[in-house]
């Protein structure tokens, strides 16, 4: 089962998808834009601490 999210969607709602092991897919106007894995979040996150 794939998990879908459009790209204006906030931090938060990647959250139910990670915790059901999947990826998350986003997409804008029904078009692929890429992959965020668990993985790129925490790399996300980790760099965003690191600059404050």
């Amino acid at each position: 089962q794939l998990e879908f999210l459009d790209v204006k969607s906030e931090l938060k709602d990647l959250l139910p998808v990670f915790e059901a092991g999947r990826v998350a897919i986003v997409k804008h106007d029904n078009k692929f834009l890429g992959l965020i894995t668990r993985i790129d979040l925490l790399n996300y996150l980790r760099r965003s601490d690191q600059n404050q």
